[in-house]
């Protein structure tokens, strides 16, 4: 009925500047939106009838052929066009318009123009493609934006990002979780379409748990419901680990140690690194990210080895890092013999920790990083960094869709949802620089010895850039070799 009183009584009471008020019904795809024009349409002609009864003198027009500057014009009315004139004498007056519009993720649509923006079924709808395709038909109108759905806890769901958005004012959000749909349909509908509702709550109620991820968000519109994922922004904000800054000339004190992640991944995936401060804080090592680097994005041409084994040696570097922590699981176990030879050609004093994910090392990683989450070891920059830096809004949409599953065989999968827009790189490089300072901690000891391979061994050891000198770097050939 929003639909309907939108593009019949509205124009009444605003002087828009274009021939029309235009109305736009957004849903999740393009046979979607048209799906809901059509159940709209009975709407539509109730609230047109019931416009021309209260002004009979200046009636509606639709879905009939009109005169307009001397020529004769049909009206459209289909599936994906509703345009609606107004009789004012011996003139017919373009007076309002109802289009669709599909937002399926990476579609792009042509600008157009909309007073009214009407987005159905949001919690499916991408927060992105609204966004950038939907929310600017707006802005040269100073239009609305009108966002209705059940809760999805869907970090990319438009339906989820207004929730979040504390720009909106709180008059401005409407939720009716099952109490007061009930007390609705008590007032609007009779006893048994009433009962009928009731009687299907309570069946689910019985089925799912009245704590279920299903009923909370569909009968309670709860947001705060992580369900499979690993963790959700209201879990990030609540523990307050959205309290730090990004600081490209970040410095530690003397206690703490300066650490770098890098999941060095070619081909399509991502190739990200996280450096930050590893600081002990009593019995608790805090982790602070300052500075997030994409080495290779998504989509874009593939750089070679030797490019990237630059790239990390320059940030090290740079950034004055003790350590830096690899992942050299499956065959990029090379890059970490090729990053120590380049380390040692460039005088580079980081201390390399390869890490393997296999056996049991990524499970007691991303057990270590939900403790930390939990007891508030982390800290992130604060949220309105993602406005401004890239990487950083990255890795918070890969972090807030990342999956935690259990496999048949009751192993815990950490990964991206499926499909070939999803990634998980930039949450394993996070994970890796969590817990870089914890594995480097029982690598000491515990007197274990990296293996880079061609004879290259040293022993764990506590490192700080800047206490190494020269001479014993030549002396020893870096880092305590066994040959």
């Amino acid at each position: 009925m929003i639909i309907a009183f939108s593009i019949t009584f509205i124009p009444l009471y605003v002087k828009v500047r274009q021939a029309r008020w235009f109305s736009t019904l957004c849903s999740f795809k393009n046979d979607t939106a048209e799906d809901q024009l059509g159940k709209t349409e009975p709407h539509i002609l109730d609230a047109i009838n019931i416009f021309n009864k209260i002004y009979p003198e200046k009636p509606l027009q639709f879905d009939c052929y009109v005169e307009i500057k001397g020529r004769r014009n049909k009206l459209t009315w289909n599936k994906k066009l509703i345009e609606i004139n107004r009789k004012v004498g011996n003139k017919s007056i373009p007076y309002s318009s109802l289009d669709t519009l599909g937002l399926e993720k990476n579609t792009k649509n042509p600008g157009y123009t909309s007073h009214f923006l009407f987005a159905d079924e949001s919690q499916d709808i991408n927060s992105e493609s609204f966004n950038f395709n939907a929310k600017p038909f707006t802005q040269r109108t100073g239009g609305i934006c009108f966002c209705i759905g059940t809760a999805n806890n869907e970090p990319e769901s438009v339906l989820r990002d207004m929730y979040s958005d504390k720009e909106i004012k709180e008059d401005c959000r409407l939720v009716f979780d099952v109490e007061d749909v009930i007390k609705h349909k008590q007032i609007t509908e009779n006893n048994s379409e009433t009962q009928k509702y009731i009687n299907r709550f309570e069946k689910e109620l019985a089925k799912y748990g009245q704590f279920s991820d299903y009923i909370q968000t569909q009968y309670y519109i709860n947001f705060n419901i992580i369900g499979d994922n690993f963790t959700s922004l209201e879990r990030l904000k609540g523990n307050k680990i959205l309290t730090g800054d990004l600081d490209t000339e970040f410095e530690c004190s003397k206690t703490g140690y300066k650490i770098g992640a890098v999941d060095p991944a070619l081909g399509r995936d991502m190739a990200g690194m996280f450096c930050g401060i590893a600081e002990f804080v009593g019995d608790k090592i805090i982790s602070e990210v300052k500075d997030i680097i994409i080495l290779h994005d998504k989509d874009s041409d593939k750089i070679s080895p030797d490019s990237l084994i630059k790239k990390i040696t320059n940030i090290c570097i740079a950034h004055k890092l003790d350590y830096v922590i690899l992942d050299t699981t499956a065959n990029q176990g090379d890059r970490v013999f090729y990053l120590y030879q380049n380390f040692k050609k460039e005088d580079c004093k980081t201390f390399i920790v390869p890490f393997d994910y296999s056996s049991s090392n990524k499970k007691l990683m991303f057990g270590y990083l939900e403790d930390a989450l939990f007891n508030q070891s982390i800290i992130l920059p604060k949220y309105e960094y993602r406005d401004k830096n890239y990487p950083y809004k990255e890795f918070l949409t890969q972090l807030l869709y990342l999956k935690k599953k259990k496999t048949p065989s009751g192993n815990i999968q950490y990964k991206a949802p499926d499909g070939r827009n999803f990634y998980d790189d930039l949450p394993m490089s996070f994970a890796q620089f969590v817990y870089a300072m914890e594995y480097i901690r029982r690598g000491i000891s515990e007197r274990k010895i990296v293996d880079l391979g061609s004879g290259i061994k040293y022993f764990f050891r506590k490192n700080k850039y800047n206490e190494l000198k020269e001479s014993t770097i030549k002396k020893v050939s870096t880092w305590l070799n066994i040959r």
